[in-house]
């Protein structure tokens, strides 16, 4: 689950309007059909995934399917990490798509 800690920790992260946020996407490529967990960043009307790249968001959100997000300020996402001692995911609907695959 590298794009929890890689997102929740992006400089990114520490810009004005940027959030965190942590969705259930479909599966594109090898795991095609399959919802899994995600965490990416989003700002200025793009995502910026730590797996993708920067994609603009209304396409970003068609192609992946995205069905479920919960979105996190900075000061969100530090108490969270510092609630729980993980980068995510901190929600329980996102949790349970990350443990079925």
């Amino acid at each position: 689950m590298d794009c929890y800690e890689k997102s929740a920790t992006s400089p990114l992260l520490l810009l004005p309007g940027s959030v965190l946020v942590h969705g259930i996407p479909l599966g594109q490529g090898k795991i095609a059909g399959i919802r899994y967990g995600h965490a990416w960043i989003e700002m200025n009307g793009f995502a910026y995934d730590p797996v993708a790249g920067v994609i603009p968001l209304a396409e970003y959100y068609a192609v992946g399917q995205i069905e479920y997000t919960v979105r996190y300020t900075y000061r969100q996402a530090q108490k969270k990490m510092n609630d729980t001692g993980i980068y995510g995911p901190w929600d329980p609907a996102i949790e349970r798509a990350v443990h079925k695959n």
